[in-house]
């Protein structure tokens, strides 16, 4: 009715709404009887939006600024629902918040553990209801806080295919050569999951916690982790590689939350089919070893209220390169693909790899 109001022309709806609602968790049973659809979120932000669809008229657009979670959530499935199914068109670019950051406010108040580093997302889209909706989206995009002026300068897209966004899944991919070399990927029909054996003696250890690598070691590493089990010694090996690798945090780059590990996450994880790995055993077997060989030398212990150990293989270029190379001849994909591009901390670093 405010709407209406301002323009009688609009006969109450809005032609473009834009905003940056509260981002909020909230008790869901305060907002139960109000009708969203995006309930199940438990954030304010996914119903603001949803108001924002409701007001906007059919072809309109709507234009938020909103906290990354809504994009890549397992528990903010319910809002992409309502994006899929009531716009024809959806873009989105992904930013993450280390080490520059998009509300550049630094800390507030006296506890200097307070800062505003928000994982964000832009989403634009246009309403109407489609079979499917148009989805393109960037990748999950770091910068230098000297970038900042540069940030929105020809950001790349890329035209996300249905097939990949199965369970309302957004992935977080922004060119054509990631994309191709992603369907290639996906498309074998094995996870880690089917890999794993609950009660298993066999066992990998992958902390949650992840910045610019990740690990998975052999040796209880007596932190906040993810334990797997594996019922043969290849599979284990295998695992350790994919997950040492920078193939596995390229993975989670594209569909992860730029906060932890899950066991979503690793689960989900496409591993190379049976035949590949049984082509490869040798160097899988060669590897996994270097790897232990590999795990004093490159052990690092960060002191934080405690010791928390870890193990850094990124510090061996050399290793991780035969890593890379490895799971790129396990799916049958260029040696030159570069998986850790998906580690660089400033757009200038990443764009020089991908030249």
């Amino acid at each position: 009715s405010r709407i209406k109001l301002m323009m009688p022309q609009s006969h109450g709806t809005a032609t473009i709404t834009t905003g940056n609602p509260p981002y909020v968790r909230v008790k869901m049973e305060e907002f139960a009887n109000l009708g969203y659809q995006t309930v199940k979120c438990r954030n304010l932000s996914a119903f603001f939006v949803e108001q924002a669809i409701e007001i906007t008229e059919i072809g309109g657009v709507v234009s938020q600024i909103l906290p990354l979670s809504l994009i890549d959530s397992h528990s903010m499935k319910s809002f992409r629902n309502v994006l899929e199914s009531r716009c024809s068109s959806i873009d989105i670019e992904s930013y993450d918040c280390v080490p520059g950051y998009i509300f550049d406010q630094g800390k507030i108040g006296s506890n200097t553990n307070k800062a505003i580093t928000q994982r964000a997302a832009i989403v634009t889209a246009r309403t109407g209801e489609s079979d499917l909706a148009r989805l393109r989206a960037t990748r999950l995009i770091r910068w230098g806080s000297k970038e900042r002026d540069l940030l929105f300068e020809n950001v790349s897209k890329v035209e996300i295919p249905g097939d990949l966004r199965t369970n309302h899944r957004f992935p977080k991919i922004g060119d054509e050569k990631t994309l191709s070399v992603f369907m290639k990927i996906n498309a074998h029909p094995r996870t880690m999951e089917d890999l794993l054996c609950e009660n298993s003696s066999m066992k990998l250890f992958v902390p949650k916690a992840i910045r610019y690598f990740a690990t998975a070691s052999r040796d209880d590493l007596k932190r906040s982790q993810t334990v797997i089990g594996f019922d043969d010694e290849l599979s284990r090996n295998l695992a350790q590689i994919l997950i040492n690798s920078s193939y596995f945090y390229w993975y989670w780059r594209i569909y992860g939350s730029g906060f932890q590990i899950s066991k979503q996450n690793l689960y989900s994880l496409p591993v190379p089919s049976l035949e590949r790995v049984e082509m490869f055993d040798k160097r899988i077997s060669v590897m996994s070893s270097l790897l232990e060989e590999k795990k004093l030398e490159l052990a690092v212990t960060k002191q934080n209220k405690r010791s928390i150990r870890n193990i850094k293989y990124d510090n061996d270029p050399i290793l991780m390169d035969k890593l890379d190379s490895l799971v790129c001849s396990l799916f049958d994909i260029d040696e030159n693909f570069a998986f850790h591009s998906s580690k660089q901390k400033t757009l200038q670093s990443f764009d020089s790899i991908n030249q």
